[in-house]
């Protein structure tokens, strides 16, 4: 299976989409459909992480990649792209959020970057909820 997604941890507060081999557009697009009803599921936000392993396929890349952000759950929070090397993958997602106006999701190279950028920043939430009381 070229595409996995499931939670990545027993809290159900990250998901996890994997993209690795040989997949294509379709794969992806019924895997955010799966994954993001899935996250619907919870009354809390949800950390994503997007691991882009093996190179993108064929296509039009910026209609996959905005379709991802625009039809993200509500209860979506911080996104993390692993994608080793950088390549065209951020340029893209940093020309969509440029026109978006959205944040961007942090860039990683492995899987253990991303789940520990994501342990830090809800440290710092958690810290800032301290400091607020």
């Amino acid at each position: 299976m070229p595409v996995i997604h499931k939670w990545d941890n027993d809290e159900k507060t990250i998901y996890t989409f994997i993209m690795r081999g040989e997949w294509d557009w379709t794969q992806y697009q019924t895997a955010l459909r799966d994954g993001y009803e899935a996250i619907k599921t919870v009354d809390h936000t949800v950390d994503i992480i997007y691991a882009y392993i093996s190179k993108l396929p064929e296509g039009d890349a910026v209609q996959y990649m905005m379709m991802a952000g625009e039809t993200q759950p509500d209860n979506c929070y911080r996104s993390v792209m692993v994608n080793p090397g950088r390549d065209i993958l951020q340029m893209i997602v940093s020309a969509i959020d440029g026109m978006r106006e959205w944040d961007g999701p942090k860039f990683v190279d492995t899987l253990d970057e991303a789940r520990q950028h994501l342990k830090a920043e809800a440290l710092k939430d958690a810290q800032s909820s301290d400091e607020a009381i």
